[in-house]
């Protein structure tokens, strides 16, 4: 328990020596967390902020996976042809999302 205690004792007072011998590394230390909250908060100004109602996703044309199709009764199904031909949609899928290339 002794050596414990010397050995923090020994770095604390290391450190102690080590913060006072550096001003511009203290001012840096201190400095640095609220220029980084000031870039942020500027970033967040400039932002436009949009608010969309409440999305209801029952009412796309597709499903949230791209191998689900719309059934004839209205519901998303996957059958053994919806995987055949997934890289297909998954295709269609990215470019109805402006992610992919037509």
């Amino acid at each position: 328990m002794g050596t414990n205690y010397r050995h923090f004792k020994a770095l604390s007072k290391k450190n102690w020596i080590n913060w006072k011998r550096t001003p511009l590394g203290n001012i840096v230390e201190f400095a640095t967390p609220f220029i980084i909250c000031m870039m942020m908060w500027f970033t967040s100004l400039s932002m436009d902020i949009k608010s969309i109602g409440s999305l209801d996703l029952t009412g796309m044309s597709h499903g949230l996976y791209p191998a689900f199709s719309l059934g004839d009764d209205g519901e998303f199904e996957i059958g053994f042809e919806d995987l055949m031909d997934q890289m297909d949609t998954l295709n269609d899928f990215m470019v109805y999302g402006g992610v992919g290339k037509t």
